[in-house]
């Protein structure tokens, strides 16, 4: 497992947020503290 010491902000511009949500907190164990809005198509 990854141990993260300090990350101030990471932003990711993805097209499959739920499938991006669930490597991070599943895979990685990184926690989504804060979404963005939605950009449209």
């Amino acid at each position: 497992m990854i141990q993260v010491r300090n990350i101030d902000h990471v932003v990711l511009r993805v097209k499959d947020r739920q499938a991006m949500q669930h490597f991070y907190e599943r895979v990685l164990n990184c926690p989504v503290e804060l979404k963005g809005p939605s950009e449209a198509p």
